[in-house]
């Protein structure tokens, strides 16, 4: 259990009240560890105050959540950022404390299939391609999508990324 708040009075839970005793980043990603990633990630960037939430929302804009994702979809929504709204009207311990475990924020499928071929890839977050080619009405090949399309890159270290993998 995490306990936050004024006199510690909110508590945040694994799912099925898992407890997984002391625990590295590998481990609370491979138990997708709620307590963990509280604690490790959203309390600190909240001691941060604005700031915390500013850099917050930078990576999950790095790794396209709440953006578009070049699709070129019409009607495309760039999801919902209810941290935002949290820490407004809550406060921004609540706000990112519930976010670091994939609370406060509704993104959409693609968006959200774009962000798993990041971690897989290492961080190159690509246009989707819906169509592999567009084939004319006599059959012929009238365009062949080639490479994909990078959009922007994220640079971490590589033992990060190993963490994020072997998690």
């Amino acid at each position: 259990e995490f306990f936050y708040g004024r006199n510690n009075s909110w508590r945040i839970q694994n799912s099925n009240f898992q407890k997984n005793g002391r625990i590295n980043a590998e481990d609370a990603i491979r138990v997708s560890s709620n307590t963990f990633m509280a604690a490790m990630i959203g309390e600190r960037l909240a001691k941060r105050g604005e700031d915390g939430l500013k850099t917050w929302d930078e990576w999950m804009s790095k790794f396209g959540l709440g953006e578009y994702t070049g699709s070129g979809l019409p009607g495309e929504h760039r999801g919902i950022k209810d941290y935002e709204h949290e820490a407004k009207n809550a406060s921004i311990l609540s706000a990112l404390v519930r976010a670091a475990w994939g609370q406060q924020a509704k993104y959409t499928t693609l968006q959200l299939a774009q962000y798993a071929t990041m971690l897989a890839n290492r961080g190159s977050r690509l246009k989707p391609q819906l169509v592999e080619k567009i084939v004319g009405p006599n059959g012929s090949i009238e365009y062949e999508f080639k490479e994909a399309e990078v959009l922007n890159r994220v640079e971490i270290k590589d033992e990060y990324w190993d963490i994020v993998h072997r998690g």
